[in-house]
């Protein structure tokens, strides 16, 4: 007797702000999160085998290099300002995830950075603080300078993406101050005034480089852009919808404006094969 059975996977798929599909980023895989480098040369990508770490491939698709190898999980790699080290979240030192910080190119140990951090959300260095969530979104200081500050209380916990503008100054995030899913912006690391960005839900906030645009998913499953002002006091502008993402729910922009995206996949069916089948049945 033979019977098929199936799964999920992704694939990686670099986009242009069409839609047009302009090609894969290295194999299907289970992906937990990716991260662009700041120069978008590279990805960070936390795949998920029998435990999950954080792997290094180019952006032009050469072969993915194990960056971790941790038996616990290692998950979310958050790139350095210089594109030169990665923060990542790990369990490798017991259950609770902790904060550990590692040479991108030069293969040495990973460096512990913040105890019982939970699951770090961003890492801005300049202002030595995380990013975490779980029930709220706060920002803690490396060093303890000052008291944790609460930035929003009613956060989704499944952001594994960028939160804090490429300034440092402003904060974006997911919320349900009206009752449904919208996008944010507060001042950083003070909390602020709340700007919405999104008119019609939204999730998943990502923005680009050069701190001029947000990117989110709308609540229709289309990817949407904002032109923003970031300088001494923040605006934006109408969303834009650029396309739609089929059901993905994890990208990053490029420098260059190229979109990642996370695309499901239905799994080619496995073939099980039960030999003598018939000698189970009643007789």
């Amino acid at each position: 007797m033979v019977f098929s059975s199936g799964g999920l996977r992704q694939q990686l798929t670099w986009y242009g702000r069409d839609g047009r599909a302009l090609g894969p980023l290295g194999p299907p895989r289970q992906h937990y999160s990716f991260r662009i480098s700041p120069d978008g040369s590279q990805v960070a990508i936390t795949r998920v085998q029998q435990e999950a770490n954080v792997w290094l491939i180019d952006a032009d698709g050469s072969v993915p290099v194990r960056l971790t190898s941790s038996l616990a999980n290692d998950v979310n790699g958050i790139w350095s300002d210089d594109g030169q080290e990665l923060f990542f979240s790990s369990q490798r030192s017991g259950s609770s995830y902790e904060l550990y910080r590692i040479r991108a190119f030069d293969g040495e140990e990973p460096e512990l950075v913040f105890p019982n951090s939970g699951i770090v959300l961003d890492v801005v260095e300049r202002e030595r603080a995380i990013v975490r969530c779980c029930s709220n979104l706060r920002i803690y200081h490396l060093d303890g300078a000052w008291k944790p500050r609460l930035v929003a209380d009613n956060t989704s916990v499944s952001q594994w993406i960028s939160l804090v503008s490429p300034n440092g100054k402003w904060i974006a995030y997911r919320a349900r101050e009206s009752g449904r899913d919208e996008v944010y912006v507060t001042s950083f690391p003070e909390r602020g005034r709340q700007w919405a960005v999104s008119t019609g839900g939204g999730l998943r906030p990502r923005w680009t480089a050069d701190g001029n645009e947000l990117f989110y998913i709308g609540t229709d499953g289309f990817l949407y852009t904002v032109p923003v002002d970031t300088g001494v006091t923040f605006s934006s502008g109408e969303p834009v919808a650029l396309f739609d993402l089929d059901g993905a729910v994890s990208y990053d922009v490029a420098p260059d404006r190229r979109i990642l995206v996370n695309v499901p996949l239905p799994e080619p069916p496995e073939l099980n094969v039960v030999m003598d089948w018939t000698t189970a049945l009643p007789r």
